[in-house]
């Protein structure tokens, strides 16, 4: 498993019924409003390994991955303690944020990589409910860090 970080950097609501593409309610949505989040963990020496969200400044989340800079991504303890870290950060600057665990893997930078992975998912029965695919560095030996959420389906 591994330590993703989750925030809303819009303000106030959320969905009717739960569900992003349903009617917005009591939601405060400010052009921005993921940069200024970014600057607070840009302030607080977050190196940002791999990001994505949907409906980020809709009412949606943002999910990333940090690590200090040189930091194995395997190392548990480096990166465990940094997503905390960050989470608590922007908590303090008045963020809705937590942290989840995911799935992680570091792949080849080869056509199929991340379709090959994904085929041994499905064959144990997992959905993909997410994604978040980072960018190489030497610490990754040019390889590619990827995170899955997955889901089980009930009874699978």
């Amino acid at each position: 498993m591994h330590i993703q970080v989750r925030s809303r950097p819009s303000s106030g609501g959320g969905f009717a019924d739960g569900e992003p593409g349903s009617i917005a309610v009591s939601q405060e949505y400010t052009p921005g409003a993921l940069l200024e989040m970014l600057a607070v963990l840009k302030d607080a020496g977050f190196n940002m390994r791999a990001a994505g969200g949907s409906r980020v400044e809709l009412g949606g989340e943002f999910a990333f991955w940090v690590g200090d800079p040189g930091t194995d991504p395997s190392d548990d303890t480096a990166h465990e303690s940094a997503g905390h870290a960050a989470a608590e950060a922007l908590r303090n600057a008045g963020y809705d944020a937590w942290t989840e665990d995911v799935e992680w893997m570091i792949l080849d930078d080869k056509p199929g990589a991340l379709r090959d992975k994904l085929e041994t998912v499905a064959a144990e029965g997992l959905l993909v409910e997410e994604v978040l695919v980072g960018t190489p560095g030497k610490d990754t030996d040019g390889r590619i860090p990827v995170q899955l959420r997955l889901v089980r389906l009930a009874g699978g």
